[in-house]
């Protein structure tokens, strides 16, 4: 279900963009959407593009850190994210022209790579129904580190799923507590 979903760290809002357009089109209640980014320009990027896409009213676009600007209220079916998850390292080896026009924190995951992917589990718990789904994109060879963590925080089932070109880039994860 789409209903009562969040994306975390928007950017220009792509995805709940196209979510609450996919709703749209197939005429289906949406329920409750919202997406957050800690920027404010990127915030208003996206509220533009879904001004353009006439799904502005649909969703409600707020300014914080992840899952901040919510109550943990167990009441969302869905969180989505493509968060920072490169390495340092993989920061310096980017082609100039992401790693000089993309914002670093959106990018940096930290020493590992994972902190992002980390904070984003912890906090989607107290807010996730139970039987509610996590989405999240990870680096290609984060899998086998975000299923453990995920697993040991509640979600279950828990799997990895490839993108088009059949890299293991998304956790798909199901919250039990």
């Amino acid at each position: 279900s789409l209903k009562n979903t969040l994306e975390l760290g928007t950017g220009s809002g792509a995805v709940i963009i196209s979510l609450a357009k996919t709703l749209q089109t197939a005429r289906a209640e949406p329920g409750f959407m919202a997406a957050t980014d800690r920027s404010w320009p990127a915030l208003k990027t996206a509220e533009a593009n879904a001004r353009r896409h006439q799904v502005r009213q649909a969703v409600s676009f707020l300014q914080g850190n992840w899952l901040n600007p919510f109550a943990p209220r167990r009441k969302i079916h869905m969180v989505i994210s493509n968060p920072p998850y490169l390495t340092p390292e993989e920061i310096r080896q980017l082609a100039p022209g992401i790693k000089n026009y993309e914002p670093l924190h959106a990018l940096d995951g930290g020493p590992d790579g994972l902190t992002a992917i980390r904070e984003l589990l912890d906090q989607a718990r107290p807010i996730l129904q139970p039987g509610g789904w996590v989405l999240l994109e990870i680096g290609e060879r984060q899998g086998p580190a975000v299923l453990e963590f995920a697993r040991r925080n509640g979600f279950d089932p828990v799997m990895i799923r490839p993108d088009y070109a059949g890299k293991d880039r998304v956790l798909k994860g199901q919250f039990n507590g």
